[in-house]
């Protein structure tokens, strides 16, 4: 009876001291739930107490324990929290728009037996409509990082049912792309790049204009990585031109990555100077969301730091900071080591 008395006043006060909430589970904006404050997140827990069906909340409470990763490492609370909305969206709104983010997986390291649970339930309603594509899509996600083949097995069969769909051949060249970080074997990663390539291609001719201007960097690289130098060079000097010709959110990455790619081109062919030029105007990029957060691609800087090209390195470390704000001490540290005539461990940035 209390809970029913403070519940009606508690979801006043969500109303109106917290940020304005949206109405429909395809409105739930992460940047919005990210800055809910616990005591919000607790109203909205309590409010499922009584209505479990309210797909709206449960996608705001995701997306809130999801970004609050970044600032505070969750609680064994709030992981089992997040893996319990996440199993009933699974078994009871397997459709749900948050479950095709990050926030609606469950990290099998984090929740071993979470993760369990949501591979069975996923598997139950892939038995249940294995036409459902939206289905297949969701599922496919949740298993993306954590067991390769069973989401590219997904992947394949929503492409068997929307072969004109560009979603299901990129998704299935992410894959492949996916699992060459962490392999050993050059053969192997030839192979995986040459997949990946593939379906990448298969992507760029079933997109627009705007489709085809995202894809290009994965094309580039992996190109580069499958040894195929003139169709890297070619996607590499598309996304130069279109950064000059149309420049919009992406030109930044086209600048970054397309410079890198000739860069280690020219390398390969052993042209040193040409390495050093596409270094320094990589790092002349302008930035962008995934550059300005996760920063620059440090392969070029390693592969002319084994060639002993010192200078030009700790030159573009200068120009990383313009637009690596989170990076500064990283970047320090790397030209410390430079300088002391070391190769820097770069870790995810390679």
């Amino acid at each position: 009876m209390r809970l029913g008395y403070l519940l009606p006043l508690g979801l006043v006060f969500l109303a109106c001291a917290g940020p304005e909430l949206p109405t429909s589970g395809e409105d739930v904006d992460a940047q919005i739930m990210s800055d809910l404050t616990p005591w919000q997140a607790a109203l909205l827990e309590m409010k499922l107490v009584l209505d479990p069906h309210d797909v709206v909340a449960r996608s705001m409470l995701l997306e809130y324990y999801f970004y609050r990763g970044p600032k505070k490492l969750p609680s064994r609370p709030e992981i089992e929290a997040q893996s319990e909305h996440i199993l009933w969206l699974i078994r009871n709104r397997p459709e749900a728009a948050v479950l095709s983010k990050p926030a609606g997986r469950i990290h099998y390291i984090l929740d071993p037996k979470g993760y369990s649970e949501g591979k069975k339930a996923w598997m139950d309603q892939w038995q249940k409509d294995p036409t459902n594509w939206i289905v297949l899509d969701n599922a496919a996600k949740f298993f993306m990082h954590q067991d390769s083949d069973l989401a590219i097995e997904l992947l394949r069969q929503g492409q068997s049912l929307e072969g004109d769909n560009p979603n299901w051949p990129e998704q299935l060249g992410r894959m492949y792309a996916l699992d060459i970080i962490g392999e050993d074997s050059t053969e192997m990663k030839t192979e995986l790049a040459e997949k990946a390539l593939v379906h990448f291609e298969k992507a760029y001719d079933l997109s627009d204009g705007r489709g085809q201007a995202y894809l290009l960097t994965d094309l580039a690289k992996m190109a580069l990585t499958a040894n195929r130098y003139e169709k890297a060079t070619g996607y590499a000097s598309a996304m130069l031109a279109l950064s000059e010709d149309s420049p919009d959110w992406n030109s930044g990455e086209h600048i970054h990555h397309g410079n890198l790619v000739l860069g280690r081109i020219a390398l390969a062919e052993g042209d040193i100077e040409e390495a050093k030029r596409r270094l320094i105007a990589a790092g002349k990029t302008t930035g962008s969301p995934s550059l300005n957060s996760f920063g620059p691609d440090m392969m070029l800087a390693k592969e002319l730091l084994q060639k002993g090209e010192k200078e030009v390195v700790l030159e573009y470390f200068r120009l990383c900071a313009g637009f690596w704000e989170l990076g500064q001490d990283r970047l320090e540290e790397w030209s410390d080591l430079v300088q002391a005539n070391r190769v820097p461990d770069f870790g995810g940035n390679l």
